[in-house]
């Protein structure tokens, strides 16, 4: 075995054990899917009308939803798009919006909820809106912007 082999692998080794394992979430009835890290966000448990999942870390600093909901109201894509993406400042809640992008049949939205960083992408597809939203602790950013951009590609419907 050549020399450089066990100390390319002391060197690799903690990019190896940092990889997260992703499992898929499908809700058929939203006909949605996402990936999901699996050692970091734990499901616990699908909504009793089966529109969605609540994923959330072992020690519930952080959490995603993922939901469908029926667009009974008929808002276009836009309408909860300008709804979503406005600052609230309250003195039970504040939402501050960072950054936000609308598109056809999409958008994302990002900025902080209190002392928390959260993001949020919805598109609507056969008259039904279907979202992720995460949030966690701001000095677990390192943890968490990463997956991210898995998070958004993955999620289909």
């Amino acid at each position: 075995m050549p020399r450089f082999l066990p100390l390319l692998f002391l060197f690799l080794a903690p990019a190896l054990l940092a990889a997260e394992p992703f499992q898929t979430y499908s809700n058929p009835r939203f006909n949605y899917s996402i990936e999901y890290p699996s050692r970091l966000l734990i499901p616990r448990g699908d909504a009793l009308k089966g529109d969605g999942q609540i994923f959330a870390s072992e020690d519930l600093q952080a959490q995603m939803i993922i939901y469908g909901t029926p667009n009974v109201a008929e808002q276009t894509i836009k309408d909860l798009f300008q709804q979503e993406a406005r600052d609230v400042a309250g003195p039970k809640i504040s939402k501050r919006v960072t950054y936000k992008r609308q598109k056809d049949n999409w958008f994302v939205i990002s900025g902080y909820i209190g002392p928390k960083i959260f993001y949020q992408k919805t598109f609507l597809s056969n008259d039904m809106f279907k979202t992720f939203y995460i949030e966690y602790p701001e000095d677990q950013r390192g943890l968490y912007d990463p997956i991210l951009s898995r998070l958004g590609k993955s999620f289909k419907g």
